[in-house]
């Protein structure tokens, strides 16, 4: 499994639309960045804050596809609940939209994902980005999920979902 698929590019629209502007790409690198702000490897996006003084709005929306291997994945989405925890305590809202691989029998998600205001299954399965290559690789053998994070959870537990995502068709010339 590799660590650096990219997100297509299709896929982050859809949700950066829905929340009307993600301010930071938590998890990238300099080819691959979603977002004008975005943290890559060398910067090491767990020691730093998620949150942009630089962004006039007491809500923030971060995009995060972290590495897929543990035990990174399992680190970045517990910083990614910490984070919105600390916004919280600033009188601030931090959002955390995070896509992982759906498994939920392992470890990873019984203990980070757990901590998620809502978790959505996407259909059908994302075929994301080779970093090398740029181009579009098989799906992968497992679905993907939409984890997001925010604090205090709306509700006790996470809501679940399945969410049917369609990706554009491209324009005929």
């Amino acid at each position: 499994m590799n660590n650096e698929w990219e997100t297509p590019k299709w896929l982050f629209d859809i949700f950066n639309e829905e929340v009307g502007g993600f301010h930071l790409d938590a998890a990238a690198s300099h080819y691959n960045a979603l977002c004008p702000n975005y943290f890559t490897k060398e910067d090491d996006a767990l020691e730093q804050s998620w949150w942009s003084p630089r962004v006039e709005s007491q809500t923030q929306y971060v995009w995060l596809n972290p590495p897929f291997q543990n035990p990174l994945q399992e680190q970045f989405l517990l910083k990614a609940y910490k984070e919105c925890q600390e916004a919280f305590v600033q009188r601030k809202r931090l959002v955390v939209y995070s896509i992982i691989p759906s498994t939920p029998e392992t470890n990873r998600w019984i203990n980070a994902v757990s901590k998620a205001s809502e978790i959505r299954f996407l259909s059908p399965r994302i075929r994301y980005i080779d970093a090398e290559s740029h181009r579009e690789i098989g799906a992968p053998k497992w679905g993907t999920a939409l984890v997001i994070f925010e604090y205090p959870r709306p509700h006790r537990k996470p809501q679940v979902a399945w969410q049917k995502i369609l990706k554009p068709k491209k324009k005929r010339r």
